[in-house]
């Protein structure tokens, strides 16, 4: 993004801000290093009438600290019953170029067969294609707003404009540093696993929402479940980057919100 466009962003904070407020998906904190993707469907399912929802509620329903997209997939399902969704990704299954990857040290032979066993009971119930959404379509769901977008993500590539230059509206500090009404940890496992980023790089897997496009702006609007901010924003071609790095096989749930009368 050009250094002029990240002006303009930087001046329309307050109307994303209220973008925000105004959105029917309202922000959830994860609780713990491994349940975002969690956080993101509590987020969903508050929005769908059940306000009472909580992370621990599904991770009781998950029933495993290793969740995979079709877990949250499968979730949702559970949870929401007839709601339209559609899980697109790269890979159905568990994609073998992972083995060498340090996040997934550990988990792919331990999960494979649950992971594998999940797939065939899924594609008997949910709408699963075996491709990525290309970006010009996540931009037509999000814009109307609609639709929300369930992203796997690499923290590493991620980047909000607005918690970067410390000037969210939507914080109470106006940046994104660790608050005490934040879940104790959350916030200092991003830190600390940045810190080590100069000293062993890699592939860092984590969930975002997707709310909102900007076409004016060219920027998503998002919750992140690791920051206390209530919204964050990021270019095109930042989300673009991170949904497509090794190791997310571009894992996407796109979900239509409930009309309000």
């Amino acid at each position: 993004m050009s250094p002029a466009m990240e002006r303009l962003v930087a001046c329309r904070l307050d109307d994303l801000a209220r973008l925000s407020r105004l959105h029917p998906v309202s922000k959830v904190l994860q609780q713990a290093e491994w349940d975002c993707g969690l956080a993101c469907v509590c987020m969903v399912v508050r929005a769908f009438g059940q306000p009472t929802c909580t992370v621990a509620q599904l991770a009781r329903q998950a029933g495993t600290e290793s969740v995979w997209t079709i877990d949250l997939a499968l979730l949702l399902h559970r949870n929401l019953g007839a709601a339209d969704f559609t899980y697109y990704t790269t890979c159905v299954g568990v994609n073998p170029s992972h083995a060498g990857a340090g996040f997934y040290s550990g988990a792919l032979e331990g999960d494979e067969a649950r992971i594998l066993r999940l797939f065939a009971v899924a594609q008997q119930r949910l709408a699963i294609v075996e491709l990525e959404i290309p970006l010009l379509d996540l931009q037509r769901f999000l814009v109307h707003r609609h639709y929300v977008a369930l992203l796997l993500v690499d923290a590493g590539a991620l980047q909000c404009m607005a918690c970067r230059a410390g000037k969210n509206p939507s914080s109470p500090s106006s940046s994104s540093s660790f608050s005490p009404s934040s879940p104790r940890g959350v916030l200092t496992w991003l830190d600390r696993w940045r810190q080590r980023r100069g000293r062993r790089r890699g592939y860092l897997g984590h969930y975002i929402l997707l709310i909102a496009f900007v076409p004016a702006l060219d920027v998503f609007v998002y919750r992140d479940p690791a920051i206390t901010d209530e919204f964050c924003i990021a270019s095109a071609a930042t989300i673009d980057a991170a949904r497509r790095r090794p190791g997310t096989d571009s894992d996407c749930i796109i979900i239509k919100l409930q009309r309000t009368p």
